[in-house]
């Protein structure tokens, strides 16, 4: 005959079930982490993005982390991440940020040895490297032009004071240079073409100026369309209409929403009450939500009705 369940088995069950969801929820959010060999530039510039993508609810807090810093040379920071994973494995994307960086008469920079060490560690330990040389800054300079011939750190940054007043460790460099970040991109795979050309192998350290930072602001930029799908429910501001209800928010109706706030002056994150949204699938969802709706209302202010 079967013992009755007692109420403390029934609060037990509850904590043991609330407990595994809070291990399950934190697996499934836990997605990229970063270790970056400048204790600063690097790390405002990431920073930006991620606050930028927690800000716009695109994706949560616990999701994006930047390794502790204690190294500045390559190897060093590749042990930086790996000290980081040990204490927690759960992502799904784990990335080093260095640059080549030659060592000067004056001090400073590194051995090609450490560089290519660095690259070579983090291969076998399955993690992406996202490497400038000669410096970080050649991805800010590449939002401005297209370079192609070789030049050191103080010349790169020279050349970026042509566009930009730039501060080394700036906080505010992101948002400046941001709507250039297609440029960057493109420009960034152009030099990464032309170093491959001819059948030719990628040569990290040699190949000056080059960049495959763009590849993790590649991925950075493509978590929004990664499992997760929010949609807009209601408007309620010109010039949105009835047809923005049900739509997708993704990056191209994201860069509309800018294009608006230029001439509209409305919040492209929907602050000011101009739009409300739904989120019908994400990690922490068994399976998309499925919905029957009508769009009622009239004029500027529109909203599904389930």
């Amino acid at each position: 005959m079967s013992r009755r369940e007692s109420k403390d088995d029934k609060k037990a069950k509850r904590q043991k079930s609330k407990s595994d969801r809070k291990v399950n929820i934190r697996t499934e959010l836990q997605r990229v982490i970063i270790a970056c060999e400048g204790s600063v530039t690097e790390k405002n510039y990431f920073e930006s993005i991620f606050n930028e993508l927690i800000q716009n609810r695109d994706i949560a807090k616990s999701s994006l982390v930047i390794a502790k810093h204690s190294h500045t040379d390559p190897k060093g920071v590749l042990q930086d991440l790996l000290n980081a994973l040990e204490k927690d494995s759960e992502f799904e994307y784990k990335w080093i940020v260095i640059d080549r960086d030659k060592m000067r008469v004056n001090g400073g920079g590194h051995s090609v040895e450490n560089f290519n060490g660095a690259i070579s560690s983090a291969s076998s330990h399955k993690i992406d490297v996202a490497y400038s040389n000669p410096s970080f800054e050649i991805w800010y300079l590449l939002h401005f032009e297209y370079r192609n011939t070789p030049l050191d750190r103080d010349e790169v940054i020279k050349e970026l004071d042509k566009y930009v007043d730039y501060k080394k460790n700036s906080q505010t460099i992101y948002a400046e240079i941001l709507e250039n970040q297609k440029i960057a991109i493109i420009n960034a795979k152009r030099l990464i073409e032309m170093h491959t050309s001819d059948s030719k192998k990628l040569s990290p350290a040699e190949d000056n100026p080059s960049t495959t930072v763009y590849k993790l602001v590649e991925l950075l930029n493509d978590l929004i369309k990664d499992k997760f799908k929010i949609i807009i429910s209601g408007v309620a501001a010109y010039p949105l209409n009835k047809t923005y209800v049900g739509k997708i928010i993704e990056r191209p109706f994201i860069e509309h929403l800018q294009e608006l706030q230029l001439k509209y002056k409305i919040n492209p994150a929907g602050e000011g009450g101009e739009f409300e949204s739904l989120v019908i699938n994400c990690p922490l969802f068994k399976k998309e939500l499925k919905l029957k709706y009508d769009v009622v209302g009239e004029g500027n202010a529109w909203r599904m009705k389930l």
